[in-house]
């Protein structure tokens, strides 16, 4: 697509197909504009990296559970979270400069009682080191911190929010302590927060 100005409409010039196989519905995309790739994770429990310069799959890993959100490092490029539909341990930390056959350098989330839809989605802080995501069955978010080595244990803090049902969207607020959620009853909470110098988290 092309436009002549920043005020004017975008005209379609062509559509490619990119030709990365999957065998059931991609889920997820996600364009790494560092590194000039295209992850995708799809219905068919695939994760695969497409490289968009030399139009090509370079890598594809198979995971247990259909794959619902690739999201990428805000301050390191090489590294992904890939968030899972199982009822535990739904993210992996996917770190590119790791060689396979496992280039998952952590695994961690929390305990469901029935699979994650591919609707609750979550998000990571501009620090780099901290984690949100709501819950499938709970009006309940859900925060690790990857710097902490029991990460892997389970949230290092969770709160519960007036949303009233399952939690499909959190989000970090750019520049503030706030975190936006957005419930399946359509209920928006902003919930402010505050880390002690303990590393332990606050809500008020």
């Amino acid at each position: 697509m092309r436009r002549e100005g920043e005020n004017d409409d975008f005209e379609l010039e062509a559509t490619h197909n990119v030709p990365i196989k999957h065998t059931s519905h991609p889920q997820t995309l996600c364009f790494s504009k560092y590194h000039n790739r295209l992850f995708s994770g799809g219905a068919d429990e695939k994760f695969i990296t497409f490289d968009a310069q030399a139009q090509r799959t370079i890598s594809e890993l198979k995971f247990p559970s259909r794959v619902n959100n690739i999201i990428q490092s805000p301050i390191s490029p090489d590294l992904l979270i890939i968030s899972l539909s199982t009822r535990n341990d739904q993210f992996s930390l996917y770190d590119q400069r790791c060689s396979e056959p496992d280039p998952v350098v952590l695994r961690f989330g929390h305990q469901e009682t029935v699979n994650v839809s591919r609707y609750v989605s979550p998000d990571w802080n501009s620090n780099g080191h901290m984690i949100v995501c709501g819950s499938q069955t709970e009006p309940k978010i859900h925060f690790w911190d990857l710097r902490y080595n029991g990460a892997a244990r389970g949230p290092c803090f969770s709160f519960e929010t007036m949303g009233k049902s399952k939690i499909l969207k959190s989000m970090f607020l750019p520049k503030r302590n706030t975190v936006l959620s957005v419930s399946s009853t359509h209920i928006i909470t902003w919930t402010d927060y505050t880390v002690q110098p303990d590393s332990i988290i606050k809500t008020f």
